[in-house]
C-alpha cells in the first residue's frame, strides 16, 4: 500500500464548470475501482491537490496517465511513500470543490508546497490539514515610509 500526493492546475479551457468536474469523478471513479485506487481531489479555482491511496505498481501508472494527460498542467508530485492503510478507504474518488478567489487558491497552493518543502515525509491526512489550513501572507506587506 503506498499514498500519492500531488498539485496541478486545469490546463486553459478545462474544468470551467461543476459539469466537467462531475465528468472527471465519474471517470476517475471507474478507473480507481478497476486499479483499487481510493482518493480525493480537492479543486479550488484551476488549482488541483489529490491525495490517492492503492497499490504502489497502479499508482505509478495513474500518475504516468496524470501527467500525460493535456487537460493538467504545473504537474508536481510532492509524496509518494508507503503506507499500512488507507487514508480514503470508501472513496474510490470524491471530490471536494472549494470556491474562492485566485488569490486565496494560490495562497493555499504555496502553502501545501510549503508544508512539503519542510518535511517530504508528510502523510496524505497531514496534507489535507496543510491545504485546508487558513492562508497565511506570504509576503511583509510594503511601507514607503521613510
Amino acid at each position: 500500500m503506498s499514498s500519492l500526493v500531488y498539485v496541478s492546475r486545469a490546463a486553459d479551457g478545462y474544468y470551467k464548470d461543476r459539469d466537467s468536474l462531475a465528468k472527471l469523478t465519474s471517470i476517475s471513479s471507474a478507473k480507481n475501482q478497476v486499479e483499487q485506487l481510493t482518493g480525493l481531489l480537492l479543486f479550488s479555482n484551476g488549482f488541483f491537490i489529490q491525495l490517492i491511496d492503492g497499490p504502489h505498481d497502479a499508482l505509478t501508472q495513474t500518475f504516468g496517465r496524470i501527467q500525460r494527460d493535456n487537460s493538467h498542467k504545473d504537474i508536481e508530485m510532492l509524496s509518494f511513500a508507503a503506507g499500512d492503510k488507507r487514508v480514503f478507504p470508501n472513496w474510490s474518488m470524491n471530490i471536494i470543490e472549494i470556491k474562492e478567489s485566485i488569490g486565496q487558491a494560490e495562497s493555499r497552493i504555496f502553502n501545501i508546497r510549503r508544508a512539503f518543502s519542510h518535511n517530504p515525509m508528510l502523510h496524505c491526512i497531514d496534507a489535507l490539514e496543510a491545504f485546508l489550513a487558513p492562508k497565511q501572507p506570504t509576503a511583509e506587506p510594503f511601507s514607503d515610509s521613510l
